[in-house]
């Protein structure tokens, strides 16, 4: 039992391995190292249709890729604002950093490669009172996880197509995102920080899966393919109990030898 639990162990690891979180994840819009916040911080009006707008490839949510194709906002300098505090526009000069101002009436639009699965989107400084608008869905205070934190999660996860564009905007207020969780359409969802063994690792899992497969498999032979016992190793007991069971079949229970004597046959 140990071989085959040891077996079904390894089956369990390379089933893990393989839901490596290589197609969902999470998109940083703060400024986060490396994340897409960062890429995007400065982008301008002036920017648009350029390869400074993208497509920005997402680190572990490979091929997908974001590109903007719309900026929004009053004044004569707008562009991307992503700060610590998540992402917004920057447009007049007055408006509050790294944030979507409905007074200055600021908004991105911008498109995934692919087609995706949004679950869960964070805000910060999302008030009560205050609406926001995502790819098509009007988000209230209210709609938050319980009306104090800035998350929201989708009732329904809600699917984008690829290259559709999207806008993200404030409908009233001055509102921050700084994250995006989603998966890649066409991919099984997968846990968000799956461990991924080495490569030696797997080896030593393998190995071992194979080795008490093996050992179960001649257990299981030697079961049912006993070792031949020739003729000098049977039992003289058990031939005449068997010799007996024949001729009680035959309604004999006793045998006649060529000098006439009746020889008794004990049952």
């Amino acid at each position: 039992m140990r071989c085959i639990d040891a077996a079904i162990a390894v089956v369990i690891v390379l089933t893990a391995v393989e839901a490596k979180d290589s197609h969902g994840g999470v998109i940083r819009l703060d400024n986060s190292l490396g994340g897409l916040g960062e890429r995007l911080d400065g982008i301008a009006v002036t920017d648009l249709g350029t390869p400074s707008t993208g497509p920005f490839l997402i680190h572990g949510l490979d091929p997908l890729a974001v590109l903007v194709t719309d900026l929004r906002g009053m004044g004569l300098s707008t562009t991307v604002n992503s700060t610590l505090m998540g992402l917004g526009v920057n447009s007049s000069g007055r408006d509050e950093p790294g944030r979507f101002d409905s007074l200055f009436d600021e908004a991105i639009s911008f498109s995934f490669s692919e087609k995706v699965v949004v679950h869960q989107l964070d805000f910060r400084h999302f008030g009560v009172g205050e609406i926001f608008e995502f790819a098509g869905v009007v988000i209230q205070n209210e709609d938050l996880s319980d009306g104090r934190t800035d998350i929201f999660d989708f009732t329904t996860p809600w699917t984008i197509e690829a290259a559709t564009p999207i806008t993200m905007r404030a409908i009233s207020g001055s509102v921050g995102i700084e994250a995006i969780t989603l998966d890649l359409a066409d991919q099984d969802p997968v846990q968000p920080n799956a461990a991924v063994p080495e490569p030696s690792t797997l080896v030593m899992f393998v190995t071992l899966g194979l080795s008490c497969l093996g050992i179960r498999r001649r257990a299981n032979s030697a079961r049912i393919c006993p070792p031949h016992r020739g003729i000098g190793n049977r039992n003289p007991k058990n031939q005449v109990q068997r010799f007996s069971a024949a001729l009680r079949k035959l309604g004999r229970h006793r045998i006649d030898d060529s000098s006439s004597r009746r020889i008794p046959l004990v049952f």
